[in-house]
């Protein structure tokens, strides 16, 4: 199994070496590598010639809380979902020695925050956006220190993300329903770890908030053991190249919109 710092380009090239030497491979944030759909598509190739796994490392989608979210979804409680918003702020202000503040590492708010919540919300429609609109602020350093964006689905859902680095840190994430809606807005919902609180609220018409609590575990812990099902016992990745593709796109939609002032622009796919 290869991990692979999601900082610098060379990601890619690191994928093709480990995927061509028959080894599976989990690659960190890849999507902070401003790749391109073409660059996914490449490393999907490859899997399947060498016959080999290749996976993003993200650790929500396969953390209890998520999969708890998602349960709860599928059983229809808040009925169809009508929008989900996802929030994710941190204070990188003022440091512009950081990977993230910096154009040649590709940096940026949506790259490196905003990209949770997009990926957060395709996990959970399994689908693609038809259409969205970016608008940013970049700052001195030469990329985006703000960004908003609005997707539209092509079941109606709409999907709201903003991210910054320049504000103090705030996460949230709210799916709403026609019946109801989840929040997810502790410290850490994009991140859950073995510490911090991992509960969400389940809000039902007519009914009281409910409270829901899951498990802690190292936010590794279970990235790495669904890493090794797959290998192992060949059960089915939790967060495909399919998907990555899905949130590459669509972050490369998002830039394209917000460079021409937030013009909409279609998902290519």
């Amino acid at each position: 199994m290869g991990c692979q710092s999601c900082t610098e380009r060379k990601t890619l090239p690191s994928g093709k070496t480990y995927s061509h030497n028959g080894i599976g491979i989990t690659l960190e944030h890849f999507l902070h590598s401003r790749y391109k759909v073409s660059d996914v598509e490449m490393l999907q190739s490859a899997a399947k010639k060498y016959n080999v796994t290749i996976v993003e490392g993200h650790v929500h989608p396969h953390h209890p809380q998520f999969l708890a979210i998602r349960e709860k979804l599928q059983t229809g409680i808040i009925g169809d979902i009508v929008s989900i918003s996802g929030k994710f702020d941190y204070d990188f202000k003022g440091n512009y020695d950081r990977v993230v503040l910096r154009p040649e590492f590709s940096g940026g708010a949506l790259w490196t925050l905003g990209c949770y919540p997009v990926m957060f919300a395709l996990s959970l429609l399994d689908t693609v956006p038809q259409t969205v609109t970016g608008f940013k602020r970049d700052e001195k350093s030469g990329v985006d220190g703000v960004f908003h964006g609005l997707m539209k689905c092509s079941d109606g859902v709409l999907v709201n993300i903003a991210a910054s680095m320049m504000t103090p840190m705030t996460t949230d994430f709210e799916i709403t329903g026609t019946k109801g809606l989840i929040r997810a807005n502790k410290p850490r919902c994009y991140h859950p770890d073995d510490v911090a609180d991992n509960s969400f609220e389940l809000h039902v018409d007519g009914q009281a908030m409910e409270e829901i609590t899951t498990d802690k575990i190292h936010p590794f812990t279970a990235e790495v053991v669904a890493f090794e099902d797959t290998i192992l016992d060949g059960r089915p990745e939790k967060l495909s190249l399919e998907l990555s593709k899905k949130v590459v796109a669509t972050i490369v939609a998002l830039y394209e919109s917000a460079n021409q002032n937030g013009a909409p622009v279609a998902v290519k796919i």
